[in-house]
């Protein structure tokens, strides 16, 4: 057995540890373009982000060296490398899996962020997700619902009527909402901000959530 072995060519660690490395940021890349409404954008931003990041980038090389020295150490003693290819990718695998398998819905999200419960009754619903990592979050909700909801959501989320405003997006929103009012809210400890604007009647909603 022992000779079988010494006979086998041994994989190169550092070819494996490479593309292990390659793989594990392509898995992180798709994980944050799920996160995202445009995929490719997030899934860009990532690859960007990790690239001309030094540290997270040499931990996870670190990381995929030492697991495969490991397995590497391993199967070149007991022999038998049939799965050894696959184990040495399975981090990414699991991370691409598990990236798939645990992305919340939007309401969802919404109640992550803020631990206010969405609305159950919405509809002509429209959403919009970018950030995470090192971008700054924005998350866009827009909905239509009862008015005792919208009220519910101004009063859990403590928001304040904001009178004035600089921002001309707002003034571009107003125009879609008749009548309409404009919320506000910094939660200075968590660094986010939620914003809130409705129509008169309080049946159609609009609200941005951004934090860094």
């Amino acid at each position: 057995m022992t000779e079988d072995n010494e006979d086998q060519p041994r994989l190169p660690i550092w070819r494996w540890t490479f593309l292990l490395t390659a793989l594990i940021l392509a898995a992180l890349g798709v994980d944050q373009g799920l996160r995202w409404s445009g995929f490719w954008n997030g899934f860009e931003s990532m690859i960007f982000i990790l690239a001309f990041t030094v540290v997270p980038l040499l931990i996870i090389f670190a990381a995929a060296l030492l697991w495969n020295a490991i397995w590497l150490r391993i199967f070149n003693k007991r022999g038998g490398r049939g799965w050894l290819k696959l184990i040495i990718i399975s981090p990414a695998i699991g991370l691409v899996t598990s990236s798939v398998l645990t992305q919340p819905t939007s309401p969802e999200r919404f109640e992550q962020i803020t631990n206010v419960t969405f609305p159950e009754t919405y509809s002509e619903s429209r959403f919009h997700h970018y950030g995470g990592g090192l971008a700054d979050h924005s998350h866009t909700f827009v909905f239509t619902t009862t008015p005792e909801e919208t009220q519910r959501l101004i009063r859990e989320l403590e928001l304040s009527q904001k009178d004035s405003f600089s921002n001309q997006n707002f003034e571009k929103l107003l125009q879609k909402y008749p009548g309409g009012t404009i919320y506000h809210r910094a939660v200075d400890d968590r660094n986010w901000y939620y914003d809130l604007i409705t129509d008169e009647t309080q049946t159609k909603v609009w609200i941005n959530l951004w934090g860094i």
